[in-house]
Formats: structure tokens, C-alpha cells, sequence
């Protein structure tokens, strides 16, 4: 496979939009953390460049926000094929995003920031997100990719049905209203 068709098989730049609400993380190397316990070794790390460095990271916050855009989107232009890991995605981000206030005003800021682009369809100001996702899961629009794309990439098998939950709890909590 040629690196520009991973790129595009792998990322989404439909939709690229300026960042909000970015965490720093430090990454460290594994062999780092063993060699700090021994000086001598730590030399070698220094060296080489090896030492934890820190880098910028979406939030979950907004890496939800915008994967619930972006299924409203890939559904508003008719692109579901290879799209239905959002839904697997969304339902794991779920065990670790609080659908409050603060995403309303994340989802606001999201909103604005994604219509500027034209292919952000479903952040256009005449567009209730709620009734595209109640759309997707009445008519269970990612199901067929995502029982023959997505279920055989897990590891651990999440079914449609369990998974499409998310999305449910999601239109239940009215967070996009």
C-alpha cells in the first residue's frame, strides 16, 4: 500500500478544523523508565535523544464532539462505507466523557469552528443534530459496515447493537439541543 493511500484510508481530513481544548501529554519511551534507574544507561538515552518529550493531544471531549459530526456528515453525503468505527469509537469515548454543560459549550464551540468548512454539513446552523442521530439508529444506517468493516477489526468483539447504545444515550441526554 502506497503512504498516501493510507493516509486517506486512515484519515479523516474531510473536516479538519483548528484545535480547541488540548491537553499536553508527556510521552515516555519504555527504555527510558529502565534506564533512569541505572546512570550510566540514562547517558546513552541523553545521547540518542531518547528522553520523554511532550506533545499536544485532542481532548476526548472534542474527539467525541467531532465524531459525532462527522457520522451526521459521512451520512449527510451518503459516504457510510468505512466510516461505522466512529460509532465503536463513540462507544468506548462514552465510558470517559461527562454529556454536561461543558461539552454543551464545547459542542457550541465546535459547531462554529466546523461550518466554516463546507463539507461540515451537519454544523450548518439549520441542522438538529438529534434528528440525524435518531436517523442513524431508526434506520440503522452504519449497521452493515459496521458488522462487516468494524466488528472484524476489534479485538474484543462490541456488536452493533450494543454499540449503537451511544448513540442513544447520547440523543437521550439532548446534549446537542
Amino acid at each position: 500500500i502506497e503512504f498516501s493511500d493510507f493516509v486517506e484510508r486512515y484519515f479523516d481530513f474531510d473536516c479538519i478544523s483548528q484545535r480547541i481544548k488540548d491537553n499536553k501529554q508527556e510521552i515516555n519511551k519504555d527504555i527510558t523508565l529502565v534506564a533512569k534507574w541505572e546512570v550510566s544507561k540514562y547517558e546513552i538515552i541523553k545521547k540518542y535523544s531518547l528522553e520523554p518529550f511532550g506533545i499536544t493531544v485532542q481532548s476526548l471531549n472534542r474527539t467525541i464532539v467531532d465524531k459525532i459530526f462527522a457520522i451526521c456528515d459521512y451520512m449527510m453525503d451518503d459516504k457510510i462505507e468505512k466510516h461505522s468505527r466512529h460509532i465503536y469509537d463513540i462507544y468506548k469515548l462514552l465510558n470517559f466523557v461527562r454529556l454536561d454543560e461543558n461539552l454543551k459549550k464545547l459542542i457550541n464551540d465546535v459547531r462554529k469552528v466546523r461550518k466554516e468548512n463546507e463539507k461540515c454539513y451537519s454544523a450548518q446552523d439549520n441542522i438538529n443534530i438529534n434528528e440525524l442521530l435518531n436517523r442513524i439508529v431508526k434506520e440503522n444506517i452504519y449497521k452493515k459496515d459496521y458488522q462487516n468493516i468494524t466488528e472484524k477489526l476489534l479485538y474484543k468483539v462490541i456488536k452493533y447493537e450494543e454499540a449503537i447504545k451511544a448513540i442513544e444515550k447520547i440523543i437521550d441526554s439532548k446534549i446537542f439541543e
